[in-house]
């Protein structure tokens, strides 16, 4: 039988401790508690389920910047910036909540009631939120230095309570094991959110009819997502923790996202207020990113959560370190040759998806792909899981005092060049700052090297350099720009296959 200290070694399927050595053995022969297969189907369950949101998203994205004018583009992307920050400040917090309180929950019926206490405080919260975007619309565009939001707001105040309660199915049918299910009512959302917004807008280009028909969509399917809810907390117990006791788990979490999303998008903050709605279109453009790295990065955390607060409850590191490490390899091999593929050609990729008006948000694009060495997983997940939230807050506090002064700086002397640099900077420091806390909280039973291998960077700048060379090959051998693009991206899989042999990330 192979070993190696926190690591999985490749011959049976039992998590043991032994020696203070952490065993993974892959084989039948029973006992497992969390086996491998069925976290990953669970995490398959998730992307695929909550992929369709993403495509709809990506598809929207695309097509509106197609359709619409840079103007009324950059409208419709300062309202989705508004829903981010309210979602992220007063609800992500609440998602992660649910799935902690769910993961120490005794039994189904609990785990019923802790999915309805949720949700109850969540539509409570957004309430008063709708009134200010629907009452107060000036004040609001103010923020954004966007006279056109005004007109804009009051039709679409009603977005966030509806966003709201249709993104919160996805955690919700995880917290209840209920995952088989995601695909069904994602796929119908999807289509329901994507495809009325994109018809509006092909036959009328007129921003503010957009906008309508993104809240009623998003109306209808909020509808759907409560009928859910409704049978999912069918004979709920009544023991589940009282908003007292949530919000002592979720308070710091709260504040920390407050934190972090205004850091996160105070770049696009200054850009829109500095640069104006047309450049600011241009950057967010820049900015996107691919859905599969934030879907990866969402649904494994999502089913990780419960699991990790599980082990760490009875104190069995083991479990702990089989479970992450089988994470991030398998992250990785998935993300980082994508990621290194769209920066050796984000300037094909923009002028192919978003069209040639805004080929100058390349480098932007190319920059922000190198946020995937950070966001190959959640850092923070790990003591999210042992209730230790106030690192959350720390991390964030400092995260946007980085960004802050990087931002200001940056925009005056180099532009949006200076702002993307700015947050990839700050969240490369934020990501290491997690790892150190972890292995310190957690009394070193969680060392940098298992938090984060060293061995993981690898697989990126490895994938970087194939592509890089494979590109400056056939360029100049004369091949076409399309031959090029074309091989460039069958690449990727290749490479998936690849790093995952070497690595065993896919080891049976």
């Amino acid at each position: 039988m192979s070993r190696e200290r926190g690591g999985i070694s490749s011959e049976d399927g039992i998590c043991r401790r032994h020696a203070n050595d952490c065993v993974f053995e892959l084989g039948e022969a029973g006992g497992l508690n969390f086996p491998p297969a069925s976290l990953w189907q669970s995490v398959s369950h998730l992307m695929v389920g909550t992929g369709a949101f993403q495509v709809a998203g990506v598809i929207n994205f695309i097509l509106l910047a197609r359709l619409l004018d840079e103007s009324g583009f950059g409208l419709v992307r300062q309202l989705v910036l508004i829903n981010q920050l309210i979602f992220t400040i007063l609800f992500m917090s609440l998602v992660t909540a649910m799935l902690y309180f769910a993961g120490k929950a005794a039994d189904e019926a609990e785990r019923k009631a802790v999915i309805y206490t949720h949700i109850r405080l969540a539509l409570m919260m957004v309430v008063p939120v709708c009134g200010l975007l629907m009452f107060a619309p000036a004040g609001v565009a103010m923020l954004l230095n966007s006279p056109g939001l005004e007109r804009l707001l009051p039709v679409f105040s009603l977005f966030p309570l509806f966003y709201i309660i249709y993104t919160f199915m996805p955690s919700v049918l995880v917290a209840a094991e209920k995952t088989e299910g995601l695909v069904r009512f994602t796929s119908v959302a999807a289509v329901l959110n994507m495809a009325p917004v994109i018809f509006v807008a092909w036959f009328t280009r007129d921003v503010a009819a957009v906008v309508a028909t993104m809240t009623l969509a998003a109306g209808i399917t909020a509808l759907l997502g409560l009928r859910l809810v409704a049978l999912l907390t069918r004979g709920r117990s009544r023991v589940a923790p009282g908003a007292r006791s949530v919000f002592a788990y979720a308070g710091l979490l709260m504040l920390s996202a407050t934190i972090t999303i205004v850091g996160r998008r105070f770049d696009q903050i200054a850009i829109s207020r500095e640069l104006g709605v047309e450049l600011y279109a241009i950057y967010v453009v820049g900015a996107f990113e691919i859905p599969l790295f934030s879907l990866l990065q969402s649904s494994v955390a999502s089913v990780l959560m419960p699991k990790l607060a599980a082990a760490i409850a009875i104190g069995d590191w083991c479990k702990v370190r089989c479970l992450w490490r089988d994470s991030i390899h398998k992250s990785a091999t998935l993300m980082f040759p994508l990621a290194a593929w769209l920066l050796i050609y984000s300037e094909e990729f923009i002028t192919l998806l978003f069209g040639s008006p805004y080929v100058t948000a390349a480098p932007v694009l190319s920059l922000f792909c190198l946020l995937v060495l950070v966001r190959v997983m959640n850092f923070g997940l790990v003591l999210r899981a042992m209730g230790r939230t106030v690192f959350d807050l720390i991390g964030a506090a400092l995260f946007t005092v980085a960004v802050f002064f990087g931002v200001r700086y940056g925009l005056h002397e180099y532009g949006m060049i200076g702002v993307a640099t700015a947050v990839v900077a700050s969240t490369l420091l934020l990501g290491g700052g997690m790892v150190l806390a972890t292995f310190l909280v957690s009394g070193g039973e969680l060392s940098p090297r298992v938090i984060y291998p060293a061995g993981v960077p690898i697989y990126f700048f490895t994938s970087l350099g194939i592509i890089w060379i494979m590109k400056s090959g056939l360029t100049a051998g004369g091949a076409p720009a399309w031959l090029t693009f074309v091989v460039g991206l069958l690449v990727v899989p290749t490479l998936m296959l690849g790093i995952g042999r070497m690595s065993g990330a896919w080891a049976k």
